[in-house]
C-alpha cells in the first residue's frame, strides 16, 4: 500500500449533505470520525471501481468495490470513503455513520446514488458526496480516522466506457498487490452485462485478467511466467489435410488446414502462415503470424488444426481464405507454414472438390512426402453437416476405392471373374451436396462418421464360391461413383 505525508492522511474534505443518506452519513471531513474497527493498513481492499458507466455521468451510476480479506467480519461504522485527483488534490469524501458490515472473505460495493434508488448491485449509496469520478485519472482511498486502510491509484489506460475496472482475478486481493497498475484490467465483455449493458463483477469475485503481450513474440507466458519461446526446426511440422473449398456447411465450418507433429517439442509462437508461396518469397511479412502471450507448447504425435470457424477441436482461428485455383498472383495454391522468414513445409494441392478435403497418407507424414501428390487422397470420412475429412484426428490411408462395409470403410475387392453368374447391379450415386442438404444446417462441432453416399440399387444373392469372399465390395468398384459424386460407395 502506498504511503503519502502525513499531511495527506490528514486530508480534511468538505463535503456537501448528500440527499440519499441524509445529514446523518454527510461529514466535513473523512479523518474526524471515529471508526469502530479501529482499522489498520490493508485490512480492507479496493478490488474494482466503475468511473465511467454508459452515458453520461449523471444519468450512470458509479461505483467502488471493497474487499474484507479477513476471517472476521469488519464494521465499516466511521470508514471515510474519499475520491481525489491523481495527487490528491480536489478531494470529496463519505463518512459511514450507519452500522454497516461487511462479512470475512465478502465484497461490498459503495455507489453514487440514494439508498431509497440503489439497484441491486450496490449495497451502500453515499449519494453525491464523492462528486463524479474523473475518466482519466485517480486516487480512491478507503480511510479509517488517520489510517490509510487502502487506496489505488487509476489512470485512463484501464477505463472504458461502460466497463468497470478490476483487480486480476488469479492475484489475491491485497492492498500491496493493488498498487501495482499492471494488475488490473477492464472487466471482459464476452459474458452477461451485470446491468444493461454495463459489464463488471460487483459484489464477486473478478474474472483474471489477461496476460499483457510480451514485447515480441518470440516470448510468451509458461504458467505465468514470462521465457523465450523454442521454434520448431524443420522437419518437426507437416501439413497432413487441407479443406480449401468447403461444402453447403460454410458459414459453420469454412476452411481449414491441419499440421502433424512428428518430433520434438516446441511452441508454435511466432509461426508464420499463408497461402500464397510466390507472394511469400518477396514479401515476408504478408504471412499471418501465430501471437499469443502463453506458449503455444505441442510435442511429437500432436495435431494441430487451423480453421476459419471455432469448433471444439480447433486450436487457433484463421483469418485466411485458401485459393482452389491458379492465379496470376498466385500461380500455385497451397498452404505454407514458416518461422522466421524460412519455410518449413508447403503443400500445394490439385483443383480441390466442394467439401472435400485433400488429405495425406499417414505413411507419408514427412515434409518430403506431401510434396508428391501420389500421397494425397480426397476424403472420405464425413464430418460436420456432410463435409469430408477429418480435422483434429489423424488421416486414415488413403484408398483408391473406397466403399463402406457396414460403418467400416475399406479398398474395395474388384469381383473374380467367373466367381458368380449373377449380374451385377449398378450403384446408385446420391449426390454429395443432396447428402449435405438432407442433414440440415446444424452449427454444432464437427463430429467425424462414415459417409454412405453410393448405395448400391440391388444386391446380388451372396456368393457361396469360395474364390469370392463375403465382405467383398458388393457393388460396383467405388471409383465409378467417386470422386466425380461424393464417397465413398457402399461395399
Amino acid at each position: 500500500m502506498n504511503r503519502r505525508t502525513l499531511a495527506r492522511l490528514a486530508l480534511v474534505v468538505a463535503v456537501a449533505p448528500s440527499a440519499g443518506c441524509g445529514d446523518s452519513n454527510a461529514t466535513s471531513d473523512t479523518d474526524g470520525g471515529s471508526c469502530v474497527a479501529a482499522l489498520r493498513g490493508g485490512e480492507l481492499v479496493i478490488t474494482e471501481y466503475m468511473p465511467d458507466p454508459k452515458g453520461s455521468d449523471a444519468d450512470g451510476i458509479e461505483w467502488i468495490e471493497v474487499h474484507n480479506p479477513g476471517t472476521a467480519p469488519v464494521s465499516l461504522t466511521g470508514v471515510g470513503l474519499v475520491s481525489s485527483k491523481a495527487d490528491g488534490t480536489d478531494a470529496k469524501g463519505h463518512l459511514i455513520q450507519d452500522s454497516v458490515e461487511i462479512a470475512p472473505g465478502g465484497y461490498m460495493t459503495f455507489g453514487a446514488v440514494t439508498d431509497e434508488t440503489r439497484p441491486e448491485y450496490i449495497d451502500y449509496g453515499y449519494g453525491t458526496d464523492l462528486g463524479s469520478m474523473s475518466n482519466t485519472s485517480g486516487l480512491l482511498t478507503v480511510r479509517c480516522g488517520d489510517v490509510v486502510v487502502d487506496e489505488v491509484l487509476y489512470d485512463a489506460t484501464r477505463i472504458k466506457d461502460g466497463v468497470s475496472t478490476t483487480l486480476d482475478g488469479q492475484v489475491a486481493p491485497d492492498a500491496t498487490a493493488n498498487d501495482d497498475l499492471t494488475k488490473w484490467c477492464t472487466a471482459p465483455t464476452d459474458g452477461e452485462p451485470y446491468f444493461t449493458t454495463e459489464f463488471g463483477s460487483p459484489r464477486q469475485p473478478n474474472a483474471a485478467c489477461p496476460l499483457a503481450a510480451p514485447e515480441s513474440c518470440g516470448q510468451c507466458y509458461d504458467g505465468g511466467v514470462l521465457r523465450d519461446a523454442v521454434g520448431p526446426q524443420a522437419g518437426q511440422l507437416v501439413i497432413s489435410e487441407v479443406m480449401a473449398n468447403a461444402g453447403l456447411t460454410s458459414e459453420t465450418v469454412g476452411e481449414w488446414f491441419e499440421l502433424q507433429v512428428t518430433g520434438g517439442a516446441f511452441d508454435l509462437n511466432c509461426l508464420q502462415y499463408g497461402s500464397n508461396t510466390t507472394k511469400f518469397a518477396s514479401d515476408p511479412e504478408s504471412a499471418q503470424v501465430l501471437q499469443q502471450p502463453e506458449c503455444f507448447e505441442v510435442g511429437a504425435g500432436d495435431t494441430v488444426l487451423f480453421s476459419q470457424k471455432q469448433w471444439e477441436e480447433t486450436d487457433v482461428v484463421i483469418k485466411l481464405t485458401l485459393s482452389d485455383s491458379p492465379s496470376d498472383s498466385n500461380p500455385s495454391p497451397g498452404v505454407f507454414i514458416a518461422y522466421g522468414g524460412e519455410i518449413l513445409d508447403e503443400l500445394h494441392y490439385p483443383k480441390p472438390k466442394d467439401g472435400v478435403a485433400w488429405s495425406l497418407d499417414p505413411g507419408a507424414t514427412t515434409v518430403a512426402g506431401n510434396d508428391d501428390p501420389a500421397n494425397l487422397c480426397l476424403a472420405y470420412n464425413a464430418f460436420a453437416e456432410g463435409d469430408f475429412g477429418t480435422p483434429g484426428a489423424p488421416n486414415p490411408v488413403c484408398l483408391k476405392s473406397p466403399c463402406d462395409d457396414g460403418g467400416t470403410v475399406r479398398e474395395a475387392v474388384a469381383p473374380v471373374p467367373g466367381a458368380s453368374s449373377s449380374p451385377r447391379s449398378t450403384p446408385t450415386c446420391r449426390p454429395a451436396s443432396a447428402s449435405r442438404a438432407a442433414s440440415g444446417s446444424s452449427s454444432s462441432p464437427p463430429s467425424r462418421s462414415t459417409s454412405t453416399a453410393c448405395s448400391s440399387a440391388s444386391r446380388p444373392p451372396t456368393s457361396t464360391s469360395p474364390s469370392r469372399a463375403s465382405s467383398a465390395c458388393r457393388s460396383a468398384p467405388a471409383s465409378s461413383c467417386w470422386p466425380a459424386a461424393a464417397p465413398p460407395a457402399t461395399c
